[in-house]
């Protein structure tokens, strides 16, 4: 856990980002019908970063807002992401990036 922190309070210093910022506003969330027209960039998956029913929604948050983040400055400005299997616990998030 203290090696956790310490790369959480590495990485928000150096990048002056944190996992609990907003995800960008230049970066919509659609569905594949609104994506046909547009071209892929990449395929995303992010490590959710806790995993346990109290605080799984928490995390789960958070790596889209990374996932969203990462699509930004990639150049997408539309990302889908995938559904995950109800009633099953997260442990990666995953969608596609796109230029629409």
């Amino acid at each position: 856990m203290r090696v956790q922190i310490a790369a959480f309070l590495l990485v928000s210093a150096c990048t002056g980002v944190t996992p609990f910022d907003p995800p960008p506003d230049d970066v919509a969330i659609l569905t594949d019908a609104d994506v046909a027209s547009c071209t892929p960039t990449r395929i995303y998956t992010t490590t959710v970063g806790v995993s346990g029913s109290a605080v799984q929604d928490r995390a789960i948050e958070i790596a889209r807002n990374e996932t969203l983040r990462e699509a930004g400055s990639d150049g997408a400005n539309a990302v889908v992401f995938e559904a995950g299997a109800p009633g099953e616990a997260a442990f990666f998030v995953r969608a596609r990036g796109y230029v629409c």
